[in-house]
């Protein structure tokens, strides 16, 4: 029966194929699993024959691309066949790229760098968002899989390196949080600036201060960043890294040049912080480089002040706090612990009261007996 549909002049194949393609598309409007059936199906008898499958493909996929949204590519991106994607998109679904995204990030996904150049050739939009991410946030977030190539390619072709999703993430912080130093800092490189305290940037040297990224925070500060940098909020990258107890990182930004004594919008230091949340061995740290026990905020509370529990208590009063320090309330520590109703720091700070007495009183007396 083939056997003489082949025999046919061109013309002739031409006027059924349209016919054949119309009928379908009428019978299948609105059964999408039947017309991917059907779609098939001619591409099964089209593969029968050289000369039938070089007439009909084109009409093939423009049929595709007419009734079925291109779904032709998509299938060519996700099993990485180029010759399929390049048939798509010389018969009709470039034209589909506008608004169908999938494909460049799927490609993007894939680490797939030919795919994704080719799309980006039918002008796919290098910076178009799916779910809100771009395609560069996607490679990157891949470069585990071996994307840098993919990265590097989007970049050149003027990718948005501080593109955000929903969430405010950007390719730079997507490569922080996974630790892909190498496609940070090509991404970096490429062009990311600190442009004020409120920037998606400035938020990247603090979040690597607070998630311990200490090679990272070393090297954005070895080329050249303010270690005293304020976050929207004001804080500096030292407070988030001591409230994080990251050590390593705390003493490199004091090596570096970090202001102990930097308060943030409520007045309050990396040692006031640290004094609230009971982080000891930073504490101990801040200390030992000469931070001030008594520093206060915009409401006078002293880090004793802040202090929760008698520990941190004991080492702040070791190294010098002030015990009867008066807030802007009228609250000294004790006081103030009375009314939080914070029974372990009364009980302790009374029971150093006491102690302190009885020294007071035992040298008095050793002094009285001098004389």
């Amino acid at each position: 029966m083939f056997s003489i549909l082949f025999k046919l002049p061109n013309l002739l194949i031409f006027t059924c194929n349209n016919h054949v393609l119309t009928r379908l598309s009428d019978r299948n409007s609105g059964t999408h699993g039947r017309s991917l059936e059907s779609q098939a199906d001619i591409n099964a008898l089209l593969q029968t024959n050289r000369r039938l499958y070089q007439i009909f493909k084109t009409y093939l996929y423009r049929f595709n691309a007419s009734f079925f949204t291109g779904s032709a590519l998509l299938w060519a991106v996700r099993h990485n066949q180029p010759q399929t994607a390049h048939y798509a998109l010389q018969n009709g679904v470039a034209e589909l790229l506008d608004w169908d995204r999938e494909p460049l990030h799927c490609a993007a996904e894939n680490g797939d760098r030919d795919m994704v150049l080719l799309l980006l050739q039918y002008e796919a939009g290098v910076d178009c968002k799916r779910l809100n991410k771009t395609p560069l946030y996607v490679a990157g977030a891949q470069a585990y899989n071996c994307h840098a190539e993919v990265v590097k390619l989007l970049l050149e072709k003027g990718a948005d390196t501080d593109a955000e999703t929903s969430q405010g993430d950007t390719p730079l912080s997507q490569a922080l949080h996974g630790s892909q130093y190498d496609i940070f800092w090509l991404l970096f490189d490429h062009g990311t600036r600190f442009q004020g305290r409120h920037s998606a940037e400035m938020r990247i040297f603090h979040e690597a201060a607070l998630g311990n990224h200490i090679e990272i925070v070393w090297g954005l500060l070895e080329k050249g960043l303010d270690p005293n940098a304020r976050d929207g909020e004001g804080y500096t990258a030292l407070t988030g890294a001591a409230v994080n107890s990251n050590r390593e990182v705390v003493r490199l930004l004091i090596e570096k040049g970090a202001d102990l004594e930097a308060k943030n919008d409520d007045g309050n230091t990396a040692l006031g912080a640290c004094a609230y949340f009971g982080r000891e061995t930073p504490v101990e740290i801040l200390l030992d480089c000469g931070a001030d026990p008594n520093s206060r905020d915009t409401r006078g509370n002293t880090p004793l002040h802040l202090a929760l529990n008698e520990t941190m208590a004991q080492l702040l009063l070791s190294r010098g706090a002030i015990l009867d320090a008066v807030n802007d309330d009228g609250q000294t520590p004790l006081s103030q612990a009375v009314q939080l109703r914070n029974d372990g720091m009364e009980q302790f700070l009374l029971r150093y009261i006491a102690g302190k007495s009885q020294a007071s009183a035992a040298a008095l007396g050793q002094t009285q007996g001098v004389f």
